[in-house]
């Protein structure tokens, strides 16, 4: 498992707050934001998020919008500035992120870097703190299978441009290859490994397991027929590397042995200012807010919040009329038993290295 002071910061607070006494209100923002610049891609991946949305809604979030929201965000908060879309794509991207550092936020990217070159010079300068991409394949071949209308030539040119930058620029910032294993690119995984270890920053790789979003309590997107098709052309044969749902036969609870820690310690502002309550879903009829029109803290705390967080830490209480009652990814689990908490919480941990173990860090 690859660690540094960030990653053991974050376990200590994940501790906390996962043993801790949970609480209906939080009197304090979360720790983790993830505010979506832009909730459309220049890609077309054949099964996933940014297929389901559609046109109608469509949208770059205003610069003026953006720094409504972000001057509410205290400082030390991890931000990741993208969801569904291609955030490079917006105009005012690298203002937002010069925003971000100016109020101490810890800054998260994620890109197919499939962006001109101009673009590459401006992320290794921009003071981010981590960047991912999602380069599918160790070759042009398997790669522009699954990411359709991608450019494998580009998006690892541009990638090994970002290692020799930030080797030349000594810049802080994290880089990742993200990896997401499917039946025609699991040959290829040592393949992968063996082309990091000449570069120049150490970047790391890791390793995603497949997955149609099946877990998300209003799934809409396929029927079982046409999953059952999808299963078939791209689910790797290595059963380790099945989404969760698909690889526990959709038993529940099939995220974490643990209160659901979107709830309690993240919060989602979509493109339209939408805040929902996790990444499980996308629509606006389960928002809890819109970010454009009421201050975060409100929204945090407000009825929606508060009857969502019982359901989950009461198994009596039977108020939850939100998108959470139908989401049986997370336990519910007793408030008062603290040997329980923690005990979910280690066997959390355990899962949590389990999965970091397949990250892998090349230097």
């Amino acid at each position: 498992m690859y660690i540094n002071k960030r990653i053991i910061k974050n376990l200590i607070s994940d501790y906390k707050s996962r043993t801790s006494k949970p609480r209906a209100i939080i009197r304090e923002l979360p720790k983790n934001v993830l505010l979506e610049p832009i909730n459309y891609c220049n890609l077309r991946c054949p099964v996933y998020s940014t297929s389901r949305i559609g046109k109608d809604i469509q949208r770059l979030m205003t610069l003026d919008e953006y720094k409504m929201i972000i001057n509410q965000i205290p400082a030390g908060t991890n931000v990741s500035l993208y969801l569904y879309g291609e955030s490079f794509l917006h105009p005012d991207i690298f203002e937002m992120i010069s925003l971000a550092k100016k109020q101490n936020l810890n800054v998260y990217m994620h890109s197919n870097l499939n962006l001109e070159n101009s673009v590459i010079q401006k992320i290794a300068k921009s003071g981010i703190d981590l960047i991912s991409a999602s380069i599918d394949g160790a070759s042009k071949e398997t790669y522009e299978k699954f990411r359709k209308k991608g450019n494998y030539e580009l998006a690892w040119s541009n990638f090994l441009e970002l290692d020799r930058l930030k080797a030349e620029l000594n810049a802080n910032f994290t880089l990742v290859w993200q990896f997401i294993v499917n039946k025609n690119n699991e040959h290829e995984m040592d393949k992968a490994v063996e082309m990091l270890k000449s570069m120049k920053s150490s970047p790391r790789i890791s390793f995603i397991p497949m997955g149609f979003r099946e877990e998300m309590p209003d799934y809409y997107q396929f029927n079982k027929e046409q999953l059952n098709i999808l299963y078939e052309r791209w689910l790797p044969e290595n059963k380790e590397y099945l989404n969760p749902y698909i690889k526990n036969n959709c038993n529940p609870p099939v995220v974490d042995n643990t209160i659901c820690n979107f709830l309690f310690d993240t919060t989602l502002i979509t493109a339209n200012g939408d805040v929902l309550p996790c990444c499980f879903t996308y629509q606006k009829k389960h928002s809890f807010g819109n970010a454009f029109e009421t201050p975060l803290l409100e929204i945090w705390n407000n009825k929606a919040y508060q009857t969502s967080r019982k359901f989950f830490f009461d198994k009596e209480f039977k108020g939850c009329n939100t998108i959470c009652a139908n989401c049986d990814n997370f336990i519910r689990i007793e408030t008062k038993n603290v040997f329980i908490r923690n005990y979910y919480f280690l066997i959390w941990l355990l899962k949590k290295f389990k999965m970091k173990s397949k990250e892998i860090a090349t230097g």
